[in-house]
């Protein structure tokens, strides 16, 4: 589910909503808006969880679902932008020990992103890479306290050279 959803959003601004209108893609490829204070640039899906990746590495208090009616619906509010959005669904449902128990203290789950490219200003150097950069995204998964690790290792995104 969360490389389904890192690769679906993949275009997806950070912070911004897709109903905002005069945003355009600059000589770099990068989406930027230009207004009276200036221009911002914003960060696709990829390059916002290269930058802040998701972590969840504390379980839920077992006590704070007594009952059916306590739960909250995974889709009740949404966020302005469809990272946040993901983001919020991915806490839901992996803090709050819904489908995906949590036994211990040495379970954690983490979704990072690399960036792989050829040149310098990249995670890693790759020679075998001829676009301006790929991104891998790494899910793992630490379960029975520990003790079993799970890991997905996914193409989150990409950038073609012109």
């Amino acid at each position: 589910m969360l490389a389904e959803d890192v690769i679906g959003s993949r275009n997806s601004l950070y912070g911004v909503s897709a109903k905002d209108e005069g945003i355009i893609i600059n000589e770099f490829g990068e989406p930027e808006m230009t207004d009276d204070t200036g221009t911002v640039t914003f960060k696709k899906f990829a390059d916002h969880l290269m930058d802040n990746p998701w972590k969840v590495d504390t379980c839920a208090d077992k006590t704070a679902f007594q009952r059916k009616g306590d739960i909250q619906g995974i889709y009740n509010t949404e966020s302005v932008d469809a990272p946040s959005n993901k983001y919020r669904k991915w806490n839901l449902i992996f803090e709050t020990d819904r489908q995906l128990k949590c036994r211990g203290t040495k379970e954690i789950k983490t979704l990072k992103i690399y960036k792989l490219c050829r040149w310098s200003h990249c995670d890693f150097i790759q020679d075998s890479i001829y676009d301006n950069a790929l991104y891998i995204g790494r899910i793992q998964i630490n379960l029975n306290q520990g003790k079993k690790r799970k890991y997905l290792y996914f193409q989150a995104d990409y950038k073609l050279k012109d």
